[in-house]
C-alpha cells in the first residue's frame, strides 16, 4: 500500500540493495530500478513510499521510483584545493609475467581543473611517467568500469595537450574512491587505482 509520495535528490549506492541515499544519510530501499542506473550518480527521484508492517525490517524505507533524472549539475567536491591525493592499484602483468603497478597523484588546482602525475612500475622499476592538467567535463553519465561489467559514476578530466582522460569515481571514501587513466591516442586503460 502506498503511503506518501516525495522527490528528492539522491546518490545511488548500492545495486545488491537497490539503495538511494539522501545527503542527511536517509536511506531508501528501492523495489524497483532500471538496470542502467550508475552506482555513487545523483538522480532527482520521485518516489512512492511503502507501508511496512511492524515485524519486518528494512534498510531504509522501501519505495518505488516512478520518475528519475540524473542530476547534471554536480561539482567535484570531494578534494580541497591544493589538497594532493594518491591512488595506487595493479595492472596486472606483462607477457614475460612481470609485474605492473600504477599510481597516480592528483591535485585539485581549482574547481574545474587539476593536475595529475601517473606512473606506471614494472617488477618496482618505472617504466613511465606521464603528467599534465586536465579540465572537469560537465557530462553527467560519465563511468568507469570497477569490475567485470560493474560501473560507478565519475568525474571525467580531459588533458588535451596530451590526450589523456582521467576519471575519478563521485563517492569519495578512503581506499574506495577508485581512478583511471586512459591514453586515447594509444587506446590504453590503466589499471583500477585506489585513493590511499
Amino acid at each position: 500500500m502506498i503511503v506518501d509520495e516525495v522527490e528528492e535528490i539522491l546518490r545511488f549506492e548500492k545495486k545488491i540493495y537497490s539503495i538511494l541515499v539522501k545527503k542527511n544519510q536517509e536511506t531508501f530501499v528501492a523495489c524497483n530500478y532500471p538496470d542502467s542506473m550508475i552506482i555513487g550518480q545523483l538522480y532527482k527521484a520521485k518516489l512512492k513510499l511503502l507501508k511496512t508492517e511492524p515485524n519486518e525490517k528494512w534498510v531504509g524505507q522501501p519505495c518505488e521510483i516512478t520518475k528519475l533524472e540524473i542530476q547534471t549539475n554536480q561539482k567535484f567536491e570531494s578534494l580541497e584545493i591544493d589538497q594532493k591525493t594518491l591512488f595506487t592499484g595493479g595492472g596486472g602483468k606483462t607477457e614475460k609475467e612481470e609485474t605492473i603497478t600504477v599510481g597516480i597523484y592528483i591535485t585539485k588546482i581549482s574547481e574545474l581543473e587539476i593536475e595529475y602525475e601517473f606512473t606506471e612500475l614494472i617488477d618496482w622499476k618505472q617504466k613511465r611517467e606521464l603528467k599534465g592538467k586536465a579540465i572537469l567535463q560537465q557530462t553527467n553519465n560519465d563511468k568507469i568500469e570497477t569490475r567485470n561489467e560493474e560501473f560507478e559514476s565519475a568525474f571525467k578530466f580531459v588533458d588535451s595537450d596530451n590526450d589523456i582522460e582521467v576519471f575519478v569515481t563521485k563517492d569519495f571514501k578512503i581506499n574506495q574512491t577508485k581512478s583511471r587513466l586512459i591514453e586515447k591516442s594509444v587506446s590504453k586503460i590503466s589499471g583500477l587505482m585506489y585513493n590511499k
